[in-house]
């Protein structure tokens, strides 16, 4: 029995260092990448997905100024996510942490205009920015957890 719960253990620890390991009906066995275990990363992630839907209807004149920033704004936290859990070290990940963390405040200010030019309504600002501020939540509660 002892002997088990080792050999468990020490393969739980080996997921963790390389990522997780999911099961596919279709493909067999997935390898999740090491991002995308960190729940801010996967509520970035949503984030992002619900920026795009929103933006969609967004007028076209807005489509190389206000909703392309937006946009960017939205990727570039799950991206730096990403890109710090890829680095060596946990200096490396709260840096890009860091920088996840202004996307979110630069975001925070393309959604108030958006809402304030009448491009967003009402409704939609409210959601993202509830979608915006629990990821920010995470990101920084993630960055306490390094220090």
């Amino acid at each position: 029995m002892l002997r088990r719960e080792r050999r468990e253990r020490r393969e739980r620890r080996e997921r963790r260092e390389i990522g997780y390991l999911r099961r596919t009906a279709c493909t067999g066995i997935e390898i999740m990448a090491r991002h995308e275990r960190f729940l801010a990363w996967q509520r970035a992630h949503e984030l992002t997905l619900a920026i795009y839907v929103a933006s969609r209807s967004w007028p076209t004149e807005e489509k190389y100024g206000l909703t392309s920033q937006a946009r960017r704004a939205a990727s570039s936290v799950a991206a730096n996510i990403a890109e710090g859990a890829a680095r060596f070290g946990s200096r490396e990940l709260k840096r890009f942490l860091n920088i996840s963390l202004g996307s979110l405040g630069e975001l925070d200010y393309h959604l108030r205009l958006a809402r304030d030019l009448g491009i967003a309504s009402e409704e939609d600002w409210q959601r993202l920015q509830l979608l915006r501020v629990e990821t920010e939540k995470l990101v920084r509660v993630f960055v306490k957890s390094l220090n």
